[in-house]
């Protein structure tokens, strides 16, 4: 199985205003290595695959996503009953500025944390309220680091304050917030939950109350040897068939090998085409690495079906 999406974080226009370009040994352009380049790369390897009348394999299967760049809420289903159907998964995510794929991702998430109080006048009353936006300030501040687990790599960043339409004369009974997590453990998802609920009980303004809602996005996809197995005969294609040197390391991005990886397909992620700077205006891919690319991903797609794995 093969993924990659055709969404890009870009709006309607870009590619217009902003048109792809190559300067150098480096082609610009919106989504061009997010994941432009990996949609390419897999079509170009089916072709050379049917050019040469490989026939070797069960099944082959690209599924391109229309929105990955969204969670793949709508795809999700079938991404992973798809890679419940094949033994390997094979991500055209782009790979590593300096030419590595990726062996692990963390898993995403989302902690809202709400805060209801009382609300009051703000001028002649404001004893009477109790203001949940104080409280939100306090909760963040206590909060601030305390789930976080450096030994698991459990990240908790609270990034967005949720606009609510309170006048400006008036005590707030509501405020929310929300953090964006990242786990490689599944059992942290639970951990982090009960501990900000527990922290949480600290309170600076009295008669507030504190409601905590997760909500799972990409599960975890965590080192394990199935793809410590792939990943190592991929380095060996490399340095022995093009005498180029292959890195693998793991990432705190998620991405769709997450829901492969997590039904037990035997997963490898960022196997596009090389690049970095990805959802912003200078993303950019490595000309110079489309011709190794998509030889190693030709390659491997053939001695996958061929079971020399």
């Amino acid at each position: 199985l093969m993924l990659a999406h055709a969404d890009t974080v870009f709006p309607d226009g870009t590619a217009k205003a902003r048109p792809f370009r190559i300067e150098g040994n480096r082609a610009y352009g919106p989504g061009v290595a997010d994941d432009k380049g990996g949609v390419v790369l897999g079509l170009h390897a089916l072709s050379l695959l049917k050019e040469n009348d490989f026939q070797s394999f069960e099944r082959m299967t690209f599924m391109i996503n229309p929105d990955e760049e969204k969670s793949s809420l709508e795809s999700r289903d079938m991404i992973r009953a798809l890679a419940k159907s094949h033994q390997y998964a094979l991500s055209l995510e782009p790979g590593k500025p300096v030419d590595e794929i990726v062996n692990w991702r963390k898993g995403s998430g989302r902690l809202t944390m709400e805060v209801f109080g009382r609300s009051s006048h703000a001028g002649s009353a404001p004893q009477k309220g109790r203001n949940a936006t104080i409280e939100l300030a306090h909760q963040l501040i206590q909060l601030e680091g305390k789930l976080d687990d450096p030994a698991k790599m459990t990240t908790v960043n609270w990034t967005a304050l949720e606009r609510t339409k309170t006048p400006h004369n008036v005590i707030p009974d509501y405020a929310a917030v929300l953090s964006s997590v990242r786990v490689l453990y599944p059992e942290e998802w639970d951990r982090l939950l009960k501990d900000a609920e527990k922290i949480s009980r600290n309170r600076l303004v009295p008669d507030t109350r504190v409601r905590f809602k997760l909500f799972i996005g990409r599960p975890p996809f965590p080192k394990n040897e199935g793809t410590d197995r792939l990943t190592s005969h991929l380095q060996k294609i490399y340095a022995d068939e093009m005498g180029l040197r292959l890195g693998v390391n793991g990432t705190g991005g998620a991405g769709d090998a997450n829901h492969a990886a997590d039904v037990g397909a035997i997963t490898v992620d960022g196997l596009g085409i090389v690049g970095d700077n990805a959802h912003s205006p200078n993303e950019w891919i490595d000309v110079d690495s489309i011709v190794p690319r998509l030889y190693l991903l030709t390659r491997i797609l053939m001695d996958l079906g061929s079971g020399k794995l």
